[in-house]
């Protein structure tokens, strides 16, 4: 006679399973909100860098084209987004266009306001409509903006982190570049100003002393501090990283 397997008990096969322990968040509110700072800073910072040399290349009066502006808004709107989308788990578009609290607070009140004004005088619904301004458009096409960037970020997290970091790479280059060209011709200043010291004050310990102690070790400290600044910004790009990371399935900075 054979001897058949006993039947399996289904409690078996559950016991049986692995265990799954999910990572939970540490501090997610904190998080949230260091998110929504961080994407409005990204997004001005690199609004700045872009509207410098557009002011110096289409100002008119003192002034950017209206045009121009608003691409400078929209586009501040969806780099800020998009940077708090990459750094929160679900909800990208939420956390995106809280990045924009100014706006919603602001175009709540008026329009709270104006909806106040219609209910009791409804000859203000024909003179006043808060949403044909240009200023409150403009902030209702920032938010909007803004969700669509964090909804982008969110979903494509790691190709935005990656285009944000090579991004901010070169304007880190850049300016790392500007400051170096600044220490050179700052020692050229002091080559000038000792050559004048020598041949027109007849100072020749002064001209000595511009020539070859305050013009090299103000170039050297500039070149110093920018060393300094860029260490600072590696580091605390990388401390935040990490802090993120097991949040979003990323590998760690180990450099």
């Amino acid at each position: 006679m054979t001897n058949l397997p006993a039947p399996l008990d289904p409690h078996d096969l559950i016991d049986q399973r692995p265990l799954i322990v999910r990572p939970t968040r540490k501090n997610p509110w904190a998080k949230n909100v260091v998110a929504i700072v961080l994407g409005d800073i990204a997004g001005l910072f690199l609004r700045g860098v872009i509207a410098i040399p557009l002011f110096f290349v289409f100002r008119s009066d003192d002034a950017l084209p209206s045009d121009l502006m608003l691409l400078l808004e929209l586009f501040t709107a969806f780099v800020a987004g998009a940077t708090t989308g990459t750094l929160v788990p679900r909800f990208g578009w939420i956390f995106g266009l809280l990045t924009q609290t100014l706006e919603i607070v602001l175009t709540g009140i008026v329009i709270g306001f104006w909806a106040y004004l219609v209910v009791t005088d409804p000859a203000v619904e024909v003179s006043f409509d808060p949403l044909r301004a240009p200023l409150m458009r403009l902030m209702l096409y920032a938010m909007v903006t803004a969700a669509l960037g964090g909804f982008v970020g969110e979903k494509y997290r790691e190709s935005v982190l990656t285009f944000l970091a090579s991004t901010f790479g070169a304007v880190a280059g850049g300016i790392g570049c500007a400051v170096y060209a600044l220490g050179s011709i700052a020692q050229l200043w002091f080559l000038y100003l000792g050559g004048k010291a020598a041949f027109e004050e007849r100072a020749i310990f002064k001209a000595v002393c511009y020539v070859f102690v305050v013009g090299p070790v103000a170039s050297y400290g500039i070149s110093l501090l920018l060393f300094a600044c860029l260490l600072a910004g590696g580091w605390v790009f990388k401390r935040i990283y990490n802090w993120y990371m097991p949040d979003l399935d990323l590998e760690p900075l180990d450099w």
